[in-house]
């Protein structure tokens, strides 16, 4: 069954210069199992540029749901554990609603 996605959370962040890739991306994992728990979870995926921006994409059923993850799992000590990587100066985070798509 598709999942209609209503809303898209992007953030945007560079890592703390302690941190390795490997390091990076296997806190971020660490997530997986908390987000996609979450009623209305459809998909993420992370992604790294050339210049060490991190890309953090979620799709959700609905704003309501992408609100709701995204405020609960501030309260958990294991998502605050793998946050601990992200360099907070440089985190942009928004909630988009899609306007159009395209696949072949």
């Amino acid at each position: 069954m598709t999942k209609n996605i209503e809303t898209i959370e992007l953030v945007l962040f560079k890592a703390l210069a302690d941190n390795t890739e490997e390091e990076v991306r296997s806190s971020l994992e660490s997530l997986n199992p908390i987000l996609s728990s979450y009623k209305g979870f459809v998909s993420r995926k992370i992604a790294l540029s050339d210049s060490g921006q991190w890309m953090d994409l979620v799709h959700w059923e609905s704003l309501e749901d992408a609100k709701h993850a995204s405020d609960d799992i501030m309260k958990k000590e294991e998502a605050l554990k793998a946050f601990s990587v992200i360099d907070q100066d440089t985190m942009q985070f928004l909630h988009l609603k899609p306007q159009s798509s395209f696949s072949e």
